[in-house]
C-alpha cells in the first residue's frame, strides 16, 4: 500500500526498504512490490535474476561498494580466489554471484563450513559478511591475501568491531578494509550511483 504510490509517481526515481522489517512481515514481498527500475538497493528478484544471468542493470549496493573499492586500489577479481565468507542474500550470495561475472572463482562459505581456516587460506581477495567480531585473525589468511571487511557490530561498550582483527592481519595482508569506514560509505555512495542509474532507466 505505501510502496504503489511512489512506483507510479513519475517524479520518484528511487524507492528504498530499510532492512531489516520487523519479524512478522516477509522482505522479499515487500522488496518485490517496488518497481525494478527504482530499486536502488538493487534487491529486487528481478534485479537480482539479472545478476544471476551475468547481466547487471543494478547491482545491490554493498556489492557495488565492495568492488568500487576494489578499482580504486587497482585490485582485479579476472583470474583470483575469492572466498567470501556469508551467505546473505544481502551481501554473500549476490557478491559471490558478481565476483563469477567477474571471472573470480568463488568459494563460500557459511556457519556449517568446516575448518574455515583452511578454506580462507586459499583465498587472493577474501570478502568477510557475517557479522560476528574479529571471526577472522592473522592465521585465517595467506600472506599478500586482500582482505574486504564487511561485518560490523556494535559492542557492548558503544565501540564498533568489524569481522576481521586488523591489528593481527597487518603483517600478512596487502590490505585490509577498516571498519567503520571501508565499505559502508562505499555502499552510501553506490546507493546514490544506483539512483542516478534508476534515473537514466525512467
Amino acid at each position: 500500500e505505501h510502496i504503489q504510490p511512489y512506483n507510479s509517481t513519475d517524479s520518484v526515481y528511487g524507492i528504498i526498504v530499510q532492512l531489516p522489517l520487523p519479524k512478522h512481515i516477509r522482505p522479499w514481498i515487500i522488496m518485490d512490490a517496488i518497481n525494478p527500475k527504482k530499486d536502488v538497493d538493487g534487491l529486487t528478484s528481478h534485479n537480482l535474476r539479472h545478476v544471476y544471468e551475468n547481466d547487471e542493470i543494478i547491482l545491490p549496493a554493498t556489492t557495488k561498494g565492495i568492488f568500487t573499492l576494489l578499482q580504486h586500489y587497482n585490485i582485479p577479481l579476472l583470474g583470483k580466489h575469492v572466498v567470501v565468507v556469508g551467505r546473505s542474500s544481502l551481501v554473500g550470495k549476490p557478491t559471490a554471484l558478481a565476483c563469477i561475472n567477474r571471472n573470480a572463482t568463488v568459494t563460500v562459505c557459511h556457519s556449517h563450513t568446516k575448518d574455515l581456516a583452511s578454506v580462507t587460506r586459499t583465498a587472493d581477495i577474501l570478502i568477510v559478511a557475517v557479522g560476528q567480531p574479529h571471526l577472522i585473525k592473522e592465521d585465517y589468511i595467506q600472506k599478500g591475501c586482500i582482505v574486504v571487511d564487511v561485518g560490523i557490530t556494535v559492542q557492548e561498550n558503544n565501540t564498533v568491531a568489524g569481522d576481521a582483527l586488523m591489528s593481527s592481519l597487518s603483517e600478512k595482508a596487502t590490505a585490509v578494509s577498516p571498519v567503520p569506514g571501508g565499505v559502508g560509505p562505499m555502499t552510501i555512495v553506490s546507493l546514490f550511483e544506483n539512483l542516478l542509474q534508476a534515473y537514466k532507466l525512467q
